[in-house]
């Protein structure tokens, strides 16, 4: 039996035992051991769940083993993991090739703003960002790139207008000034709009940005390829409520997933962005027991990356908080590809100026 269903079970019996009613989730104290509400019973009987809870977890050897690890998948079409590539070992070059799609998520940091950013208004455009920014735009030749943190669409427009090959879309929320919003850069050559929109617009607790859903069509070498992309930048922060607010998200991401795999199991969808947090920290403690828990149809395809400093997409941390995620559908597209984080920062002088993050990638050889 399971840890959390025996201990469910002797919960049950105590309380019965004792006659106590059950209390509402909202009455429960926190246990220190895993996190999860305690049932609270008064006198002797608290005694006795406390003794039960004891017991059980007397058996565990962790606190993190009370959230079972997943069963890893090795057979599925998410099976197996991609492998880790270095396209700028070099020094800058192109990385985009005509028979892979390219996708990264960048966070650009208060985009384009002079840094340090901040919510303050009036607060004045970098107009050197802009430039030094769309210089690696047209140097790597990516397909996509997921973008974070733009707090001046104006801005933002003013330097697509620097990428001759790409266009941008920009999410069209605005909560206060210099809001940081997700936004997309694409090759116009190559990429078809079919629609975007904002969904969870009405649960900022969970989404203090709104993600941004792009709808799109990729051609290149004779093929194409249809892929739904979800641009996030998920809430930040270490404390426990904003790990709260961050597992409330990828809940909810997952669930509107998983209801458009029963609309269309064939639909591609892939999230992209700013996470926030790690990967590799067990289920107990990690901000996506969602998706982590069920590998046999979503896949982290920057999960060899993982705890690994060499692959961080904040340098200066060492943690890779910047994630691409697909579905069941894309799975096996994706798989066959490759992941990298590029270092920027070891090849552009005052790189700082441009983003305190680098940009995390995948390329798959879907248009071989």
């Amino acid at each position: 039996m399971g840890v959390l269903k025996a201990m469910k079970r002797l919960m049950q019996t105590i309380l019965i035992f004792s006659g106590s009613e059950r209390p509402g989730p909202a009455d429960l104290p926190r246990s220190r051991v895993s996190g999860r509400r305690l049932a609270h019973a008064p006198g002797w009987r608290s005694t006795w769940v406390a003794i039960a809870l004891a017991a059980v977890v007397a058996g565990c050897s962790s606190p993190s083993s009370l959230t079972p690890e997943p069963t890893p998948d090795t057979e599925g079409p998410c099976g197996g993991q991609l492998a880790i590539f270095s396209p700028l070992a070099n020094g800058l070059a192109p990385v985009g090739t005509d028979t892979t799609l390219d996708v990264a998520t960048w966070n650009l940091e208060f985009f384009p703003l002079d840094l340090p950013g901040d919510y303050h208004c009036p607060h004045p455009v970098d107009v050197t960002r802009e430039q030094q920014a769309a210089d690696l735009v047209n140097i790597l030749g990516l397909d996509v790139i997921a973008v974070e943190e733009i707090s001046d669409p104006d801005g933002f427009n003013a330097f697509v207008d620097l990428c001759p090959n790409y266009d941008g879309l920009v999410s069209p929320e605005r909560r206060g000034c210099n809001y940081q919003r997700p936004a997309l850069i694409y090759r116009k050559d190559q990429v078809t709009i079919n629609s975007s929109k904002l969904i969870f617009t009405d649960n900022e607790y969970a989404f203090p940005r709104s993600p941004f859903e792009v709808d799109m069509t990729i051609a290149s070498n004779g093929r194409s390829y249809r892929l739904h992309l979800i641009v996030v930048h998920l809430k930040a922060s270490t404390d426990a409520e904003s790990r709260d607010r961050r597992r409330q998200a990828t809940a909810l991401l997952k669930g509107y997933l998983d209801d458009q795999a029963a609309q269309d199991s064939t639909a591609n969808y892939m999230i992209a962005g700013d996470w926030n947090d790690a990967l590799e920290d067990p289920l107990g403690t990690n901000s996506f027991p969602s998706f982590l828990g069920d590998p046999q149809d979503y896949e982290f395809l920057d999960m060899p990356m993982a705890g690994k400093a060499q692959y961080a997409s904040i340098a200066y941390s060492g943690s890779l908080i910047d994630h691409l995620l697909v579905n069941r559908a894309a799975c096996p597209d994706f798989m066959k590809g490759r992941v990298a984080t590029l270092t920027l920062d070891n090849l552009v002088d005052n790189y700082r100026n441009i983003s305190d993050h680098r940009p995390v990638m995948v390329q798959a050889p879907i248009f071989k």
